[in-house]
């Protein structure tokens, strides 16, 4: 196994009290558990120019990643409101650019 395909623990998924800020702690995917966080305004932990995914763990989380938050590079905002939605993004730099999403059904 590639070591970076490593998961964060059920659950952590912010720093400290706020729940607006998901922590990647260098993996390549995030589970997001039973989100309230509103939207996200940022990512920290990433690993520069290696893609991730997020993945919504929970239907009907009010939890979002929008597009007007200049730091995020997205073709639309991404509320993922079905448990296992997923964007995948890659980190540049100076932004969080969008790979693709899937919608679970």
């Amino acid at each position: 196994m590639d070591l970076l395909e490593t998961y964060i623990a059920a659950g952590t998924v912010a720093i400290a009290t706020n729940p607006s800020i998901v922590t990647m702690v260098g993996d390549r995917i995030v589970k997001l558990y039973a989100c309230s966080a509103g939207s996200i305004s940022t990512i920290t932990g990433m690993v520069d120019e290696v893609p991730f995914s997020m993945v919504n763990m929970s239907s009907g989380s009010s939890l979002a990643l929008l597009n007007g938050n200049p730091v995020f590079k997205l073709s639309a905002d991404w509320v993922p409101d079905q448990e296992y939605s997923s964007i995948t993004l890659v980190w540049n730099g100076t932004q969080y650019i969008e790979l693709g999403r899937v919608v679970a059904a």
